[in-house]
């Protein structure tokens, strides 16, 4: 960490690789689409429109999630995850190249 307290390099294992992301578990967001996915499926053999309003409910909860949510910054190599600290410029959303090397 530099003077202005923003990560520069991972403190477990030295990568300066790094990548800011939201802070939200990853299965419970995969939980909401699954079972919202199989209500709308109960619901399009009962009626379009209640199915229609199944996955709008799921959308308007997302955005919600999205909104509320901070975010976090994680390494590369060891996923290891910092929060509460300024958010550094330099690192970018996820990246499937990048993260491919580890």
């Amino acid at each position: 960490m530099r003077d202005d307290h923003r990560v520069d390099a991972c403190a477990v294992c030295r990568s300066r690789e790094l990548f800011i992301r939201k802070d939200f578990p990853q299965r419970l967001g995969l939980a909401i689409v699954i079972v919202f996915g199989l209500l709308a499926v109960y619901f399009f053999t009962i009626s379009v429109v209640w199915a229609w309003g199944v996955l709008t409910l799921a959308v308007l909860i997302d955005l919600v999630i999205y909104f509320v949510t901070g975010q976090v910054t994680t390494c590369y190599a060891c996923r290891a995850e910092y929060r509460k600290c300024p958010l550094n410029p330099a690192h970018e959303g996820f990246d499937l190249a990048t993260s491919e090397k580890y």
